[in-house]
């Protein structure tokens, strides 16, 4: 055997006890690809053929849940493309939420809007959105953290020209304009 692997649904019960996401599904692919060696071709009637078929793929599709419903639609993955083009977004300078909205009201617009909203393969929660914006902004700008003192005090000579004074005490940052 070269290659075995199996992909289940994702309310299947591996890895779940209880819960709404086991529902006990036994849907499935199952993909076999063999090694067409000496032993196997004696053995094996699909390997002995003129062009030997090595792969075995079963679909197994009787799932035990409604995979059309707005409830499961939600629990996608986010695709490649709709994460590129909220990455393009916060490229052009959104926020996250900025980003979401818009990426939300043109769903909305499209055939199909309410749909598509609903599906978070293409509209993914904010939660996600927000991680990926967190993972492009450490790539982009080297990490999330920015210490507002240090900031504060970068800016001390900006303030004290505008007339501001600051007063850094040991929990409490104050910044003070005198009129």
């Amino acid at each position: 055997m070269a290659f075995h692997k199996i992909w289940r649904c994702q309310h299947h019960t591996k890895n779940k006890k209880s819960g709404p996401r086991n529902a006990k599904c036994m849907a499935k692919v199952d993909v076999k690809i063999k090694l067409a060696t000496f032993d196997t071709k004696r053995r094996d009637k699909y390997l002995q053929r003129e062009v030997p078929l090595s792969a075995v793929i079963r679909i197994d599709d009787r799932h035990s849940h409604s995979t059309d419903s707005a409830d499961s639609l939600r629990l996608l993955c986010g695709t490649r493309s709709t994460r590129q083009t909220l990455l393009r977004y916060f490229s052009e300078g959104m926020t996250p939420s900025e980003a979401r909205r818009l990426h939300e009201s043109k769903l909305s617009m499209e055939d199909d809007g309410p749909a598509k909203l609903a599906n978070a393969a293409l509209n993914p929660p904010q939660r996600t959105v927000y991680h990926w914006h967190s993972v492009w902004r450490e790539a982009c700008f080297g990490g999330t953290y920015i210490d507002p003192v240090l900031k504060l005090e970068e800016k001390a000579s900006l303030y004290a020209a505008q007339g501001m004074s600051k007063l850094v005490g040991e929990s409490v940052l104050y910044v003070k304009q005198y009129s």
